[in-house]
């Protein structure tokens, strides 16, 4: 399976500007776009120092043992977010149709609840984009395999033609044809 995450570029358009709309509406420091597994896709951050890749790496991991601490007390549908608070900074992070993983970290000084309720905003929208790209990839998938089985028909079909060949001409060869004369 290919993990790469292509995205096209109305999609990318789209997500570009709900991650510029997160940060209009709140004084975040940085927002993080991933695939499930960490994949980065889209970022916006205040400080250069912020190393978002591996936050995006560090957040598909994070995303996964939570859903598996869900499993383990037997919440079925999982956490709808994940809040951490730290002395100055906080950071939510939510899946999003387990397509991807909003990050949002902002100051501690900003209230939760608002960021909060941006996040349950955003996560509608990304809902939407994620359910084109799932649309969008299974067709792309779809029309992936066709490919792969036409090109594995083909050479299937050339391999009995051949191996055809090979035996008719055995055969020819173990029973010589008398020449006839003229």
């Amino acid at each position: 399976m290919n993990n790469n995450f292509v995205l096209n570029s109305e999609l990318m358009s789209k997500i570009n500007q709900i991650i510029n709309e997160i940060k209009s509406a709140a004084e975040i420091d940085c927002v993080i776009l991933t695939d499930q597994i960490g994949q980065l896709i889209a970022w916006y951050k205040r400080n250069e120092a912020i190393p978002v890749e591996n936050l995006a790496a560090l957040m598909g991991g994070y995303v996964g043992a939570v859903e598996k601490i869900a499993t383990g007390i037997q919440e079925k549908d999982g956490f709808e977010f994940n809040l951490h608070e730290g002395r100055n900074f906080a950071i939510i992070i939510t899946p999003i149709s387990n397509t991807f993983l909003l990050g949002i970290s902002y100051h501690r000084s900003i209230a939760t609840g608002k960021i909060r309720m941006l996040t349950l905003q955003v996560a509608t929208d990304l809902e939407k984009l994620a359910d084109a790209y799932n649309e969008q990839n299974s067709i792309e998938k779809s029309l992936h395999l066709k490919k792969n089985f036409s090109d594995k028909f083909t050479k299937q079909f050339d391999k009995m033609i051949t191996k055809k060949k090979v035996e008719q001409y055995q055969i020819d060869l173990a029973r010589p044809t008398p020449i006839k004369s003229a």
